[in-house]
């Protein structure tokens, strides 16, 4: 399943992903001339020896990792390690870019904490109450996420009041008037805020993080010390001769390429 097909299975409205869709597609058809097995928008949580490479959409850009997380977590260390150029991939990432069609245009002009939901599939799994609860009380605002539930979506309304933005706003016209981001390691936030220079914090679990297709990157991104360290590490990532990052601005077919060559071998 394509991602355009994957977004209307969920019967929500995307932008424009042309740009992005002919990376998807050289991704998989080089995967076919390769003998790899790939599949979209998943986390087998396979062996160290994994099968297979996952990828999805995230930031504007197409991502590839392998199906297991200790083998993920080994590639991004050994992908850092093989980062040699030293350009600066912030200009690429300035412009977020919102798969989902807003329906209204947001007004408010500045925000100091802004809460990033996730959807109701991963909700009350991933995210601490607790932490809602406290940034509530800060005066936090809480963007909804398109494909969370009425239930969950009352529950928001009850911790954050008026303060809750709804579904029918696009998230990144909230975000460009933001300074502090809280979101989690399922979320392209993260890579948005990192490269935006806005301060980024976690409202997963403490020790808990979700296995999922974005998890080992951002992961490394709230660990990091402060916002320089951050972008470093996310810059190292894509300077990477091994980068599994694949934007349509960039040389995206060079990166597969090289990507397949050096992790693709790996799959047994």
């Amino acid at each position: 399943m394509l991602m355009t097909e994957h977004f209307n299975k969920l019967n929500v409205k995307v932008n424009n992903l042309s740009d992005v869709e002919k990376v998807e597609s050289y991704l998989v058809s080089e995967c076919e001339n390769r003998g790899i097995d790939l599949s979209h928008d998943t986390m087998a949580e396979e062996p160290l020896s994994f099968k297979s490479i996952g990828y999805g959409f995230i930031a504007g850009s197409i991502i590839a990792y392998p199906q297991s997380t200790q083998a993920y977590n080994a590639y991004l260390i050994d992908a850092m390690r093989n980062s040699s150029d030293n350009k600066d991939y912030s200009e690429m990432f300035s412009d977020p870019i919102d798969k989902y069609t807003p329906k209204k245009k947001f007004n408010i002009k500045k925000i100091d904490k802004l809460v990033v939901l996730p959807g109701t599939n991963i909700l009350r799994s991933l995210v601490d109450k607790n932490i809602l609860l406290k940034l509530a009380k800060e005066k936090a605002y809480a963007k909804v996420h398109p494909i969370m539930n009425k239930e969950d979506t009352k529950i928001m309304k009850g911790i954050f009041k008026d303060r809750l933005i709804g579904a029918e706003y696009g998230l990144y016209d909230v975000f460009n008037v933001a300074d502090n981001i809280y979101t989690t390691t399922a979320s392209e936030s993260a890579i948005y805020a990192t490269m935006n220079d806005k301060n980024l914090y976690s409202i997963e679990e403490d020790g808990h993080s979700f296995r999922g297709a974005y998890s080992p990157i951002i992961n490394t991104l709230f660990w990091s010390k402060d916002n320089k360290d951050r972008k470093s590490m996310f810059n190292a990532l894509c300077n990477s001769s091994i980068s599994n990052i694949f934007n349509p601005k960039d040389d995206y077919k060079s990166k597969i390429d090289n990507f397949l060559n050096s992790v693709g071998k790996r799959c047994q």
